[in-house]
């Protein structure tokens, strides 16, 4: 069992413990990169704390609500002294890939409706065909247009 986006007070974790049988696997981090901070999963886990960095992640607790970045020059301004500053490199990856997944699937179903046998949309271009071919190839054109606008405009 996990415990993330803080740290337990000791008795609520003891008392979880004493309740349940095990001793929750404290962990922080963010939808942008998932984890970044983690006891460890086996071993001696410190309580009220959500451990050390992950590999490949930075990880440091910013002391002045404003300071400038060493490697870029860049000032950043924080309204809370205190907060959190990450850097790693699957910095925004997880939140890419639930883009993208979400996007393939979109262009899926948009992709099905409008070629699949089974909604009328594609039973209506074969009606078509009865009228002539010119009215076919009008009728398919425009579809084929309509059925672009939901992918193009998601992209």
């Amino acid at each position: 069992m996990m415990c993330g986006s803080s740290a337990l007070p000791q008795p609520v974790m003891q008392e979880w413990e004493s309740i349940t049988g095990h001793h929750l696997l404290e962990r922080d981090g963010m939808t942008e990169f998932v984890m970044a901070l983690s006891n460890p999963l086996k071993g001696e886990r410190k309580a009220s704390t959500v451990g050390k960095p992950l590999l490949g992640m930075q990880v440091k607790i910013l002391a002045d609500e404003e300071h400038e970045s060493e490697e870029s020059g860049i000032a950043v301004i924080t309204d809370n002294v205190g907060d959190i500053a990450g850097m790693g490199s699957d910095l925004f990856g997880a939140y890419a890939e639930a883009s993208c997944a979400a996007l393939r699937l979109i262009i899926g179903f948009v992709t099905e409706y409008y070629t699949g046998d089974a909604y009328s949309l594609v039973q209506d271009v074969a009606d078509s065909c009865r009228t002539g071919a010119a009215t076919n190839v009008i009728f398919g054109l425009a579809l084929g247009c309509k059925s672009v606008i939901l992918p193009w405009s998601c992209l």
